[in-house]
């Protein structure tokens, strides 16, 4: 059960909706009074059926491909006074605090912004690198060729693509979230962003076929463009998303259809953490909202869901970096330890910074630590190139750590081409690791929190698979 404060009263939503079976025995409020009932004061509660947002999955072929909805059901109780709120708050902690195991799984859904989108327009050509220069920087050049990203499933979390811009038979659909009462705008469906809107959602497909150029691509159009202005309906949309993804991926395998790996991008990241809310790093430093412990955060959880199903997760590192930070960073929130927030800075997930297709590192890029010690201090994992022209067709010239999180999934899904190497022989954790063991150190040996690692080297991760998993 997940208790979120929202407003001025409490949010009930059913745990288990990874599970088919689970998922049947939804939450109700007879159930909720029963867990409560014993709760001095609070025998008898009103609910309310919350209009929470539903994501519906997109088949990108002509077939229509319908699958049952995800579990939705999300109860509020409100209360005559913020006085009576915090009473019962009181109480539910008071519950957590002496053990009992069904008030142990709570949290909050606050806030958080989003990262750069790096729209260059009018960008002068020549301070770009080139895609070639950028697949040398990473030895993706020597890759042998079959490592194409066949049957690889690759997810975007963004912006929205065109799905006529991709080549033929590489649109797989997506999923196409509908805000319910978060007040947040409705983005067209999966693949039919157009114009400016799918700029940097393009920039990202683009740059993971520049990889994985037989990769199918899923478009699921979450951040409305050019940034995000309702922090927390933003992350209540994320989390119905992921639900539903995850739920979704198990009936279309129970059908058949795309059994292969399933790799998640995300380009985005925090700005400015002063739109986090009532109390500071709920989110970003995922220490939970008083009085409801212990973390993870919800959103936090349902990424290291993600993780669980062995699904590789990609997100980029942000850009806020000391040198040049993006003008939407935070006062207080650029530089060392300053700029890597929430589930960027997760274990589980692959961080990625940006560098220069020279190697250099880039002044933006956001720089770590990791916060500590709720989530993962040695972010980013590595980096990868942006700044250069060639994979964005008629989309303008990469920037911004975005680029680099594309590369890297990109790279992630050739290597998932080859079937020795799926997601339950070699883990997203294992794959994670090697690609960090063989980056290429620029600064002394370890990490840092420019270079993380160092910059991927796909050919060196390439032969260290080989030697273990051959």
């Amino acid at each position: 059960m997940t208790i979120g404060v929202a407003q001025d009263y409490i949010v009930f939503e059913p745990e288990g909706f990874v599970d088919s079976t689970l998922a049947l025995n939804l939450l109700t409020p007879q159930i909720i009074t029963r867990i409560l009932s014993n709760i001095p004061g609070f025998a008898t509660l009103e609910f309310k059926v919350e209009d929470v947002p539903s994501v519906m999955f997109v088949s990108g072929a002509d077939e229509p491909i319908e699958l049952p909805p995800t579990p939705q059901d999300v109860f509020s109780i409100s209360f005559p006074d913020e006085q009576k709120a915090q009473q019962f708050r009181d109480a539910i902690q008071a519950s957590v605090d002496r053990g009992e195991e069904k008030f142990q799984s709570i949290g909050v859904n606050p806030t958080m912004t989003v990262a750069n989108f790096g729209r260059p327009d009018g960008a002068d050509a020549s301070l770009f690198g080139t895609l070639d220069a950028a697949r040398r920087l990473i030895g993706a050049d020597k890759l042998p060729a079959y490592l194409n990203g066949q049957a690889v499933n690759v997810v975007l979390i963004d912006s929205g693509i065109d799905k006529n811009a991709l080549p033929p038979g590489q649109f797989g659909g997506g999923w196409h979230p509908n805000s319910g009462g978060t007040g947040l705008p409705m983005l067209p469906p999966p693949g039919m962003t157009t114009g400016e809107d799918a700029l940097h959602g393009m920039m990202i497909a683009n740059n993971v076929l520049a990889m994985a150029p037989a990769a199918t691509i899923f478009d699921v159009p979450l951040i409305p463009p050019p940034k995000i202005y309702d922090i927390p309906s933003f992350l209540i949309m994320a989390h119905a998303v992921y639900r539903a993804i995850l739920v979704d991926i198990r009936h279309l395998q129970k059908l058949g259809l795309f059994p292969g790996p399933w790799v998640f991008v995300n380009a985005w990241a925090i700005y400015d953490r002063r739109s986090e809310g009532a109390r500071l790093g709920a989110y970003t430093e995922n220490l939970g909202y008083p009085p409801f412990f212990p973390p993870p955060h919800p959103f936090i959880r349902v990424v290291e869901r993600v993780a669980a199903e062995n699904f590789d997760i990609i997100f980029c590192a942000g850009n806020c970096g000391e040198v040049c930070p993006d003008g939407r960073c935070g006062p207080n929130d650029f530089g060392p330890g300053r700029g890597i927030w929430g589930a960027n800075a997760h274990r589980d997930v692959l961080t990625v910074g940006g560098v220069r297709v020279d190697g250099n590192w880039l002044g933006y890029s956001s720089e770590g630590p990791g916060p500590t010690p709720n989530l993962y201090a040695q972010k980013p994992d590595a980096c990868a190139p942006t700044q250069f022209v060639g994979a964005s067709g008629r989309y303008p010239p990469n920037t911004g750590t975005s680029g680099s999180a594309a590369i890297s999934a990109g790279i992630v899904a050739a290597m998932r081409t080859r079937p020795n190497w799926d997601q339950a022989t070699v883990p997203p954790l294992v794959l994670k690791l090697m690609l960090n063991m063989t980056a290429t150190q620029p600064l002394n040996p370890g990490w840092n929190g420019w270079f993380g690692n160092g910059i991927l080297n796909a050919q060196a991760a390439y032969q260290m698979l080989l030697a273990n998993f051959p």
